[in-house]
């Protein structure tokens, strides 16, 4: 695991065996998918899903490939939690083609996400990370800050995974590549117990992908 320091937080990055990641991505194009929130009309990049029905969909999941992520999100998460697992509860392709890009965005209903990178590529994933000096001083010197605009980006690598507090917002810059841009995109949530304190006690029973799956 290498940790990419940003201003205020961390993308934690690791590499897999990519033949384990080509094996996933010839097996996820072989599935009915359909294309969902197909983006702005100024951006475009599509997240693809594997349909069910009109209202629900089955996340991709490759037994192989998520083993894999798996033991990285449970690195990612003996750094943050106690006594807990995160369980990936969704995930989906995103696409992208030539002249496309993202717009920015974050992550709900997450606890950390993640990109699985299935081939090499120069359009990297860009992280624009709040100015911490400006969240804790703008109150006391209204509006003569100057706002400095942070900004991180990971190059894609064939077998690449990296993972990221869901909160931080992100996006695909412009494609410039004639090959299309795949990654594998997944959301993660704590599950086990949650609560330590007699009077109130909580635990989380998520229904991950691979239940989904079954």
């Amino acid at each position: 695991m290498n940790k990419i320091p940003l201003v205020n937080s961390h993308v934690y990055e690791f590499f897999i065996d990519p033949n384990i990641v080509d094996e996933a991505f010839k097996y996820f194009l072989s599935l009915p998918i359909t294309t969902k929130g197909a983006g702005r009309p100024q951006t475009g990049t599509k997240s693809l899903h594997g349909i069910t029905s009109e209202n629900d969909y089955i996340p991709f999941y490759h037994e192989k490939l998520f083993i894999e992520i798996q033991k990285c999100v449970d690195l990612v998460c003996d750094l943050h939690f106690k006594n807990t697992k995160m369980a990936i509860c969704d995930s989906w392709l995103t696409k992208t083609e030539f002249g496309k890009q993202s717009a920015i965005h974050t992550h709900n209903c997450s606890i950390f996400s993640g990109l699985v990178y299935f081939s090499d590529s120069t359009t990297p994933t860009k992280f624009i990370l709040d100015d911490p000096f400006l969240q804790k001083n703008a109150h006391l010197f209204e509006s003569i800050i100057i706002n400095q605009n942070y900004t991180q980006s990971v190059e894609p690598k064939l077998g690449k995974i990296i993972i990221w507090d869901s909160s931080l917002k992100h996006k695909i810059s412009v494609h410039k590549e004639k090959d299309v841009r795949y990654t594998l995109a997944f959301n993660t949530w704590l599950t086990g117990s949650i609560s330590n304190r007699l009077t109130g006690q909580l635990h989380s029973n998520v229904v991950d992908v691979k239940q989904k799956n079954q």
